[in-house]
């Protein structure tokens, strides 16, 4: 397990609604795809997981694919200022076209952050596990 701290996850976490406080890095999974990376962190409103992509075809795939990681149903966080069009965020110039935007970008943008991650390619969901 890497407790290496590769983000500034308070600059990170102050993207998100609620005044989330970082206190440490529990965890980095290191196992997963090319360009796809959880963190584990303790805050001050209890365990959150970090989830970096650089690229993802839809929300609800990405919902899928995180509830497989973390082995349950999981609670998205709202960003304070969500992208208005998807392609005001640097990393829309690694989708060809309007096509291959995430289908339900309208639907899902309040979750989508694109600042202040360990590269600035990587769009980042805040996550907390449901009890």
């Amino acid at each position: 397990m890497n407790t290496e701290i590769p983000i500034d996850f308070q600059k990170l976490l102050n993207n998100f609604k609620h005044s989330i406080i970082f206190k440490k890095l529990i965890a980095t999974d290191e196992e997963l795809d090319y360009d796809e990376f959880l963190y584990t962190i303790e805050t001050n409103q209890g365990v959150f997981y970090v989830y970096e992509v650089d690229y993802f075809s839809s929300f609800n795939y990405l919902e899928d694919r995180i509830k497989s990681l973390l082995g349950g149903d999981c609670e998205f966080i709202e960003v304070i200022t969500p992208l208005d069009q998807f392609n005001e965020s640097a990393q829309s110039k690694f989708y060809a076209n309007e096509k291959s935007y995430p289908s339900d970008f309208e639907q899902y943008k309040k979750y989508i952050n694109w600042q202040d991650g360990s590269e600035w390619y990587y769009y980042n969901f805040l996550i907390k596990m449901i009890s």
